[in-house]
């Protein structure tokens, strides 16, 4: 199995990596009886996993012609894709702040640059501040 696992491309494997530390954030938010946002962040593990299972069937058996360009491909694809699954809890788990802004916080995240919309931490609950850092 972990064979067939190393062989996936690397991108689906990142997407997989998303989803499941998906998991960290619901049970922190599980352990403070915040229901609403554990259920917020199990869902979108299930949608990512989902995502990546399905990726991953399509992808199977795939080498590609010329592998610097799969590289970078996937790097495209990271910066472009990713940000906007990890957006999907913070989006539905931070109302009012809209989908752009969700969209930035997770740039900002991934990219580790620090940069935030919120000029008040105490703003959002601290299971999102765990899935930000």
């Amino acid at each position: 199995m972990l064979r067939r696992v190393s062989s996936l491309p690397f991108f689906v494997l990142l997407l997989g990596i998303g989803a499941v530390a998906m998991l960290v954030p619901a049970l922190h938010a599980y352990g403070r009886s915040d229901f609403g946002t554990a259920r917020i962040f199990l869902y979108a593990t299930i949608l990512g996993l989902f995502l990546s299972i399905l990726i991953g069937l399509a992808t199977t058996g795939y080498a590609p012609r010329s592998v610097p360009r799969s590289q970078l491909g996937t790097l495209v694809a990271a910066y472009a894709v990713l940000p906007l699954l990890f957006a999907i809890p913070f989006y539905e788990a931070a109302r009012p702040v809209s989908f752009l802004n969700a969209w930035f916080e997770m740039v900002s995240s991934f990219t580790t640059t620090g940069a935030t919309i919120f000029d008040n931490p105490r703003r959002i609950n601290p299971s999102l501040h765990l899935w930000r850092a």
